[in-house]
């Protein structure tokens, strides 16, 4: 972490008194700020999903969900032999799934929040509103297409697969989460 903390301060140091006059004279984020700019956000992600030049990006990430969702059977085998093959494996496993479940994410936002409180740094907590801006935006598509495909997890699965029962209903789906929580 303190590598990606440093490197963007080690690559400006030539313009470090020009960058330190302009983020001096910055507003501060109000609270509600990463929450206002969240429509804008998924109107700029919506408008670059269908966007003419990232055609081929989105192609190539259906085609590569498809492959996977073809293997996850397999695929979720083999991790979970490599997870339960020595205590090391235990710990990697269970710090990939931290990564992915947002959690260090919000501490890293909440660690630049504290150090902009602190030190009266508007950049640190600027840095610290757009990380959650981040996780929000990004985390309410996740759920979209989480609760749009009410796909089975690879540990929970019925079939190869994973049954998928597109727009379960919510008491159902709140029941059992990993039933219906799969991201396609």
């Amino acid at each position: 972490v303190s590598l990606f903390i440093y490197m963007p301060s080690s690559l400006t140091l030539a313009n470090e008194a020009t960058d330190l006059a302009l983020y001096t004279e910055l507003e501060p984020p109000k609270f509600w700020d990463m929450i206002k700019h969240l429509p804008e956000d998924w109107m700029i992600f919506s408008k670059k999903v269908v966007a003419k030049e990232n055609r081929a990006v989105v192609a190539g990430v259906l085609a590569s969900t498809a492959v996977l969702v073809a293997y996850d059977s397999e695929l979720w085998k083999e991790s979970e032999r490599w997870k339960n093959s020595s205590r090391d494996s235990e710990i990697y496993h269970w710090h990939g799934v931290g990564i992915g479940d947002g959690y260090s994410q919000f501490l890293l936002a909440g660690g630049f929040g504290l150090w902009g409180w602190s030190a009266n740094n508007k950049r640190a907590l600027r840095t610290a509103s757009q990380i959650a801006e981040v996780i929000l935006s990004t985390g309410a598509v996740v759920q979209i297409i989480k609760h749009f495909t009410g796909r089975e997890s690879p540990f929970k699965a019925t079939s190869r697969t994973g049954e998928w029962v597109p727009f379960p209903e919510q008491v159902v789906y709140n029941k059992d989460v990993q039933k219906y929580d799969a991201v396609p």
